[in-house]
């Protein structure tokens, strides 16, 4: 089809080029052979009378007008995304829809695997691929390439619109055997032992208690970093080694490890999780339909486990579920 004498399929071919950079690593990702994207773009500095990109080096580089048209192009081709995917109803249990889905693996614990064993029944033919979050998630998200993302509240982007999920407090987890766990826990304790902290992406952004707790200046003695949260309380066993952590977590992992958890003693504002989306998708039948079963079930998991044992430790205080209305 064309418009105003463009080929319309070159728009998904020049979005492609724009944001790869490369013939060859565009071609793969429209699945067409390489000579056939050299056309295309070849077919485009015609019409647009410009040489869109231009070699440097080994990397190609985008002209002043690419630039000025590329978000305008991207934001097109989502648009068009989001009218066909309106065009048809969405039925779970027919469809074979791909979705992605940014999420740390504490999210994967608590919200995605409950979610995945119930859509195995409800939608036997969807599949879930998931990314960890990192630097350049949003912009994925940006792109139309990422479905959802969750994180917490201050990640979100303000471009998009997202949905609050829940609110998480952090507690102290160390071994069960260790002494600093048989009674309350003070700041003063915290300090004085080893601790285990978090760090994520490639960048290694400190986690949210990592960075509340920098703000609050104390001295730590950091001894072991890891890059996810489900490895801490592996490695807190058999240590006198502290570590704070999503409560929730504390709980699933404290059914099958030997770790106790005590409420945390500095004052740092509870975690919100959300979940955002593209605002072109926001009347994407598919995504309502994820979208509100996540929310479904954040809300069961958001509920404290009143049979969660907290073995010589003080029950933490309830989690605030806060579920906006759709």
């Amino acid at each position: 089809m064309r418009f105003k004498g463009l080929d319309l399929n070159l728009l998904v071919a020049l979005n492609a080029l724009l944001e790869e950079r490369s013939v060859t690593v565009a071609a793969q990702r429209v699945h067409i052979i390489q000579p056939a994207m050299s056309a295309s773009l070849a077919r485009l500095r015609d019409y647009f009378k410009d040489e869109l990109l231009t070699a440097y080096g080994k990397k190609m580089i985008a002209t002043a007008k690419a630039k000025q048209i590329q978000r305008a192009i991207r934001e097109l081709l989502i648009e068009i995304d989001s009218v066909v995917s309106m065009s048809s109803r969405f039925d779970p249990l027919t469809s074979h829809r791909q979705f992605h889905i940014a999420a740390s693996d504490f999210i994967v614990a608590l919200l995605i695997g409950p979610l995945i064993r119930a859509l195995a029944h409800e939608a036997p033919g969807i599949a879930i691929e998931l990314h960890r979050p990192i630097t350049a998630t949003m912009v994925a998200l940006g792109r139309g390439t990422m479905d959802l993302v969750i994180i917490p509240r201050n990640f979100i982007s303000p471009d998009h619109p997202a949905m609050s999920l829940f609110m998480e407090q952090h507690v102290v987890v160390g071994c069960r055997s260790n002494p600093a766990m048989s009674r309350p826990m003070t700041r003063e304790v915290f300090l004085r032992h080893g601790q285990i902290g978090v760090s994520l992406g490639s960048d290694r952004q400190p986690a949210y208690a990592e960075a509340q707790m920098a703000q609050l200046n104390h001295k730590r003695r950091i001894e072991v970093v890891v890059s996810s949260f489900t490895e801490v309380a592996p490695l807190i066993v058999g240590t006198r080694r502290l570590a704070l952590m999503h409560r929730r977590l504390a709980e699933l992992q404290a059914h099958y490890l030997p770790i106790t958890f005590l409420p945390n003693p500095f004052d740092f504002p509870d975690l919100e999780e959300m979940v955002q989306y593209h605002s072109a998708r926001e009347n994407d039948s598919g995504l309502i339909w994820l979208r509100q079963r996540i929310q479904q079930t954040a809300l069961a998991v958001a509920v404290p486990n009143k049979r969660a044992k907290h073995r010589r430790a003080a029950p933490a205080r309830s989690g605030r579920v806060v579920i906006p209305s759709a």
